[in-house]
């Protein structure tokens, strides 16, 4: 091997090693200013919604803190593995090694890809569970073109629970509510049904399962003109449901119905 080979590999290493290093930087650095922006821009239009999970009485400002806090966080994160990343493929005693530092900065930032994935699986399958049994509904009510397929992430997030080697994952959803799924399903399903036929269920299948239950005819009545707009994200959002499910009465009551409003049956 003639010596113009080897510096010809050398510098042909060092070239895609500087390269890499700075694909590395400009995409670390996007994540950081992409993740940072879309955590805003989520939180700026469903904080709302988050927080009702928290309190039944979310305020402006604890959506504008959870805004800077979700989006500085996201920011840290990527930020911090953007330089550890250098020091990866940098020349020097640096290089090949980011430390503990760097293989924990790693781990975390793999984790909040990981838990930001589960937690928008789960609230898309929720909201896609309250739109699959109005569908039902309609149907029920002889509507021909009522979908009622089993929504793509329903399943997939069904084979996850089911799943014991991802099953965990899904409990790290720390907004995830059983019982506000069911109830908004409820909802949902009622809304699609006429006056009289939603009568019918409200007092031979609610009534005598749930206590105190009046409320929830009301909260019928209140949400068909936003179900009927197809705005399940608002149904599932409203404070209604939480006020609803602070009776433990109640919300036990609601438990023991999850069983009839899960699409995909265990």
């Amino acid at each position: 091997m003639s010596v113009y080979v080897i510096i010809g590999v050398v510098l042909a290493a060092f070239l895609s090693l500087t390269l890499l290093k700075g694909m590395i930087k400009m995409v670390l650095f996007a994540a950081a200013v992409v993740g940072g922006v879309l955590v805003w821009v989520l939180l700026d239009k469903n904080g709302f919604s988050y927080l009702s999970f928290v309190t039944p009485d979310p305020q402006p400002w604890m959506v504008t803190a959870l805004k800077w806090v979700g989006s500085l966080g996201v920011f840290a994160v990527f930020w911090h593995g953007l330089f550890w990343f250098c020091n990866v493929f940098s020349w020097g005693k640096n290089m090949g090694s980011g430390g503990t530092k760097g293989i924990l900065t790693t781990l975390l930032m793999v984790v909040v890809l990981v838990w930001v994935g589960v937690m928008g699986l789960s609230y898309r399958q929720s909201i896609d569970t309250v739109s699959y049994y109005y569908e039902r509904g309609r149907a029920d009510m002889g509507h021909k073109d009522a979908d009622v397929a089993v929504p793509a992430t329903v399943k997939i997030f069904a084979e996850m629970e089911d799943n014991a080697s991802t099953a965990w994952l899904c409990k790290t959803d720390l907004m995830r509510d059983p019982e506000r799924l069911c109830l908004a399903s409820i909802v949902a399903y009622a809304c699609a049904l006429d006056d009289a036929t939603c009568e019918r269920f409200y007092s031979q299948t609610l009534a005598p399962r749930i206590p105190r239950s009046g409320s929830l005819r009301h909260m019928i009545r209140d949400m068909k003109p936003t179900v009927a707009r197809g705005s399940f994200s608002t149904l599932y959002a409203n404070p209604q449901l939480t006020t609803f499910l602070t009776d433990s009465e109640r919300r036990k009551a609601v438990e023991q119905l999850i069983p009839f409003f899960t699409p995909v049956k265990p």
